[in-house]
């Protein structure tokens, strides 16, 4: 297997399961997180030459809107990282850090569903060929059903814009269905990704 897609789907896993934080353990959660935060640097070291290619070019409508998406995702990772670390309770917690722990946790819950959606959203636009597939463009819209059922009934769009400023979660509903709706949430993005992808190439 090709070490981009083996890198790319690594984090695609990790990403799903750091949104069951609330059924996961603490160590769990700031474990894997310190994992995928080293994948995230990996991948962007994998693909530096993005960055020497920045100058270069014209910037149409979807170079524009990817360069968007991509300084979004990079900036929400980084407030993860930053207030991950303050949050700690086990892997930094010899850091001692005590003070801003309440701005450090919205921060952390705000940025982490804005980053799921933007770096959903960089992956679709990155895969748009798929949906002139019929077979796959079918079953994407049917996973992407269930994925905005799940998007509805975990209020995420009350995170996304902190009207709900403590994540709720249902502990009568198993690990295995919190995992099935945020991986379809994920297909939903990125196929919202691969949409915006096409049109912004017509």
């Amino acid at each position: 297997m090709n070490k981009r897609i083996l890198l790319d789907a690594l984090m695609s896993i990790l990403l799903v399961l750091q949104m069951l934080y609330l059924v996961l353990s603490d160590l769990w959660h700031e474990v894997a997180g310190c994992l995928l935060l080293m994948l995230f640097v990996i991948h962007h070291v994998t693909n530096r030459r993005w960055y020497k290619a920045l100058r270069n070019g014209k910037y149409n409508r979807l170079r524009i809107a990817m360069l968007s998406v991509d300084t979004i995702s990079l900036l929400s990772v980084t407030v993860l990282g930053i207030s991950g670390v303050m949050l700690s309770q086990h892997v930094f917690v010899f850091l001692g850090i005590a003070n801003g722990l309440e701005s450090a946790r919205i921060a952390h819950l705000f940025a982490s569903y804005w980053g799921f959606f933007f770096i959903s959203l960089h992956a679709g636009m990155h895969m748009a060929g798929i949906l002139r597939k019929r077979v796959l463009r079918t079953v994407l819209t049917i996973v992407s059903v269930y994925g905005l059922i799940s998007f509805i009934k975990e209020r995420l769009l009350s995170y996304m814009f902190l009207q709900t400023l403590f994540a709720i979660s249902d502990f009568d509903i198993s690990a295995a269905v919190y995992v099935l709706r945020y991986s379809s949430i994920m297909v939903l993005y990125m196929t919202l990704g691969a949409l915006l992808s096409l049109l912004l190439r017509k």
